[in-house]
């Protein structure tokens, strides 16, 4: 049985905010994510993010920024993998990864936005950012995930004794990384160390506890900003980015005749050729499948026959798939509260 536990603060306030959509906040919200799991499966996002550097952009390159304030590359640590996170002007909600040992040499905030990057665009026009504000922000990886649990996880040789995190992506569906005795990361015996691998913002995962039950925590600052997401054809990871259990309404879920036909969502009354939106269950370790109806409004869970689109069935705290029939490369997540 998972327990889960969110509460939302306002800085410097201390005061518990109802983590709700609607929540209004006069400040930039801190946040407090636990989960109580036991021996089983458990779904978890991060959406919350601890910032080492924020500032004004004063112009860019196809691949550098130039901020007004100095003081960047102080702010990062060697070794570590970061992202910038544009929170206003006219790309708001675009992550690109940084290059955090040419930022450090050089001084200049240095992207990278190659095709396997985790970078919501893999181009940037010249001094379009010119003006908007940005945060720096470190990614979660493997080894970061595994620091979160109390108490530790506990690694093994062999995979079926291990804690294990498994992740959906790439053309081969879902990988299951196992902690090894020597505290590596590593998806069979003999394959490299993947401690590093990011867990990008978009992106659940699901836990797999064979060492007894755990307390998971995750804390840090709430994101006041759109968030993007690059949805791809086919079944994907996916997380919206707060830490609100959120509607397929207040992610944007329903046919927009305003959107090119191109990119929007698709509905079916045959769930194979409907867009999904798949939710993992811990007690069953499957995921259930919910579907958008022909009308392009109405959201069902497979087998079901009530409309769910209202309910907030995207859990903050869960691993969730979409699957959809088009892509559409600038999908944004409008941000579900208030400030």
């Amino acid at each position: 049985m998972t327990t889960h536990r969110i509460t939302l603060l306002a800085a410097f306030c201390a005061a518990a905010l109802s983590a709700q959509a609607g929540t209004t906040v006069t400040s930039a919200p801190y946040g407090a994510m636990t989960s109580s799991i036991a021996t089983s499966t458990a779904g978890l996002a991060f959406p919350l993010s601890s910032d080492v550097f924020a500032g004004r952009i004063s112009a860019n390159s196809a691949s550098t920024l130039t901020f007004e304030t100095t003081g960047l590359a102080a702010a990062l640590t060697t070794g570590e993998k970061y992202y910038v996170e544009i929170v206003s002007g006219p790309l708001e909600g675009e992550r690109f990864d940084l290059n955090t040992a040419t930022t450090i040499s050089s001084g200049t905030a240095t992207l990278d936005l190659a095709a396997a990057s985790n970078s919501t665009s893999n181009t940037l026009l010249v001094d379009v950012l010119a003006q908007a504000r940005a945060v720096v922000r470190p990614h979660v990886t493997l080894a970061k995930l595994g620091a979160m649990f109390s108490p530790a996880l506990v690694g093994n040789a062999a995979n079926a004794q291990a804690d294990g995190v498994r992740i959906y992506g790439g053309p081969t569906g879902q990988t299951t990384y196992y902690l090894r005795t020597d505290g590596t990361w590593r998806s069979s015996p003999t394959s490299a160390d993947q401690s590093a691998l990011v867990i990008a913002p978009d992106t659940s995962v699901i836990v797999v506890l064979r060492s007894g039950s755990k307390q998971w925590s995750h804390l840090g600052a709430v994101r006041t900003n759109v968030f993007r997401k690059k949805l791809k054809t086919g079944i994907q990871s996916f997380a919206t980015g707060f830490p609100l259990d959120l509607s397929a309404v207040q992610i944007g879920a329903f046919v927009d005749p305003l959107e090119a036909s191109t990119i929007r969502w698709t509905g079916a009354d045959v769930s194979a050729q409907a867009d999904t939106l798949r939710v993992h269950d811990s007690a069953s370790d499957t995921y259930k499948i919910n579907y958008l109806r022909a009308d392009g409004a109405s959201w069902y869970l497979t087998g079901g026959s009530t409309d769910i689109s209202a309910t907030p069935f995207l859990p903050a705290q869960g691993a969730l798939l979409v699957g959809r029939q088009k892509a559409d490369a600038g999908y944004l997540i409008i941000r579900p509260f208030s400030l």
